[in-house]
Parts: C-alpha cells; structure tokens; sequence
C-alpha cells in the first residue's frame, strides 16, 4: 500500500486467500461527515470486477456497487423501519412531550441543587401565633393520627396526596405529635437561614409544644428527633398540564430535619435543617396553622389535629374531602363506620375551636360519602 495514504486510512480489511495485495478503504471526512445512510469509499488496490469482492464485504444489510476508483456501500433497510418510515403526528408529539418533560426535570434539579446554599426563608403571615407547613406535606399522609405504639416502617411508600403530587417516603409512620415537633422545630430554623445549625433549648421546646419537661418527654423527644432524622422523602409535583414544577430529593433525599446533635450538659439540640426546604415554601404553597388554638385541642383528638392541617392548606370557604381519601390520608385501617363517627367527633372539636362550622357528612352528587365544612 502507497504510505504517503496510510494518514488518511481509517480502516485497512484484507482479503481472502488469492488476492495478492490487501484492499485499503479511506474513507473521505467531509463524505462521512454529511453521510448518515451511504458510505462512499475510494478504492486504492480494487478488485477487477465484482464477483470478486472478498466475502468479507458481502454482508445481509448492505449492497457493494463497485464504479471506476471507488464503491458504493449501502445499508439495506426494510420498508416501514424507523429511518425510512414517515413519523405520524402521535409519534412526532409524543417526542416533543419527551423533549420538553426532560428539560422542565433539568430545570427543576438546577433548582433543586441552587437551592441547597443557605438562605433566610420568608414566610408572609407567619409569626410568633403561627406555624407553617408546605401544602403537600399537610396534604398527605407524612402525618397521620395514628395511634402510639408499634408502627408501619415505610420503604419506598407512594404516600397518600392530591393528585398533582407524588412523594415517596422511607422511615417509620410519623403521628400529629411528632408533627408538633417538626412544625415548632421548623418555626425554629426559619428564623435564620435554613442550613446552618440552630441551638434549642430542650426544656423550653418541650413547653413550646405544651409538653412539661420531665423523663419521659425527655426521651420521647429524643425519640422523635431520631424518627425524623432519620425520615427521608423524594417529591415530584406537576402543573395541570403535566410538566414538572417542583423535583426535590431525586439526587439525594429530603429529610425532615438534616440532623442533630445533643449536648447533655447545656441540655439543647443543635439542629440542620436542609435548605431544599425552602422550595416547598415557595409560591405561598403553605398552611398557616394557628397554634394558640393548637395547643387547646383536648386529650386523644389527634384526628381533629391533623383535620387542622388540612383545611389550613385551602383558602377555599366551603371546603369538601371525599370520606374514602380522607380515611386513607389519615391511615385510618377500621371500619368505615367507625370512621364516620370518629370524623363526627372530629369535627364538633374543631367547630369549639372555632376553625370551621357547620360539619357533616353528607353524599356528593355522585353518590359517594364526603365531609364538608365551612372554614372560618
């Protein structure tokens, strides 16, 4: 072969027995560069006609057609295959949905990941009488009145949510007052910037939650501080029209407090609360909570609680929750019926507390048991 070509050469392929010189194929740059089907190859020792191709070069999937100094390779392609094919509008939208649901996902972890650099988080009505909560934390079943005891470790779990959400859970099923920790453990870490540790006092956080200080609510508190640290969420939310609007945890789980750390002698918690945080806030997509009123829910009426949480998710006045979802959300594994009366209950504290009036189960017009109330 002529070495003043062996720079060009991109492939040498030599043939069989009976030909005296090996066939050397340069393939041309600015051919290859523009060709997607064809490949025009320029013959340096070609045979003398084509029945003489090496069986090297005959393949299934393509045609030799040999001209004076070069050849044409041709793939052979099927009717009605992809590349020759024409598109059909379903197919041609379908991959614009594709194109434009991976770029909304990019978007939303480029947020996700500026998001983690420590910033104060303004949160417009909140104050000393009030805590708050992102709407689709309060909407789902993260917390549910559960009863104390043994509970339901979650791995992996599509949590009970409104339909534009859907949020994966790992930990143990977190109960209404565990939900007092984390929402006054919050109201904490909101007063500076979110991700850089907050000192708490333990016997004044116990009090700020209504709790006396004392053995047991020392270790209870302790014990929850754990649960949540140690519970971790990966959330999607969409628009109405499908794209995505907020993506937290899918390149590294949320949890609901980054982490702490107890000092015995001074008797405080440091905390860390991950930044992230602060997009689950955004666009005034959170529950104000009146806390005064909170903390005068009376004994074992958790379910009245977490009822709170739900209807301060709403600026709606008349305010309608299927009796099927509701039972769901709040974790709720007995009888329908017991569940009825246990939401009748449920509301007539709610209505002493004056945050809603006039509630009752009543059927929607589909037929189908639902709770209804007027916020106030």
């Amino acid at each position: 072969m002529n070495d003043e070509a062996t720079d060009d050469i991109i492939g040498v392929s030599c043939g069989p027995a009976g030909f005296d010189k090996p066939i050397g194929l340069i393939v041309p740059a600015n051919i290859v560069s523009h060709c997607e089907n064809n490949l025009l190859f320029k013959v340096l020792s070609e045979p003398t006609d084509s029945q003489s191709l090496p069986p090297s070069f005959e393949r299934e999937d393509a045609v030799l057609n040999f001209r004076k100094g070069a050849f044409m390779a041709e793939k052979r392609i099927p009717e009605n295959t992809p590349a020759t094919r024409k598109k059909t509008t379903a197919e041609i939208m379908a991959a614009a949905k594709l194109k434009s649901d991976e770029a909304q996902a990019r978007k939303a972890e480029q947020v996700e990941n500026e998001a983690e650099t420590p910033k104060k988080l303004f949160v417009p009505g909140l104050d000393e009488l009030m805590r708050a909560m992102p709407n689709h934390i309060a909407r789902s079943s993260l917390f549910a009145p559960v009863a104390p005891g043994r509970k339901k470790i979650h791995k992996d779990t599509v949590l009970v949510s409104r339909g534009d959400a859907v949020i994966k859970f790992w930990g143990e099923q977190l109960d209404e007052a565990q939900a007092d920790v984390w929402l006054q453990a919050m109201h904490e870490a909101i007063k500076h910037p979110l991700g850089v540790p907050v000192t708490i006092n333990r016997n004044a956080f116990l009090k700020s939650i209504g709790r006396s200080d004392g053995g047991e609510n020392f270790k209870w508190l302790h014990r929850t501080m754990e649960a949540l640290s140690f519970a971790m969420l990966v959330m999607e939310v969409h628009n109405k029209d499908g794209k995505t609007k907020l993506a937290i945890g899918r390149t590294r789980a949320l949890h609901m407090i980054e982490g702490f750390d107890y000092d015995d002698k001074t008797e405080t918690y440091t905390l860390r609360v991950d930044p992230r945080w602060r997009g689950m806030y955004g666009n005034y997509e959170y529950a104000l909570i009146d806390w005064e009123k909170r903390m005068q829910f009376r004994p074992h009426q958790n379910l009245a609680k977490a009822l709170q949480r739900l209807v301060a998710t709403s600026s709606e006045t008349v305010q309608r929750f299927a009796l099927e979802w509701l039972k769901d959300k709040m974790e709720y594994s007995g009888r329908m019926r017991d569940f009825t009366d246990a939401m009748e209950k449920a509301m007539r504290e709610l209505e002493r507390l004056e945050i809603i009036a006039g509630g009752r189960i009543e059927n929607s017009s589909k037929g189908q048991p639902q709770a209804v109330w007027t916020k106030l």
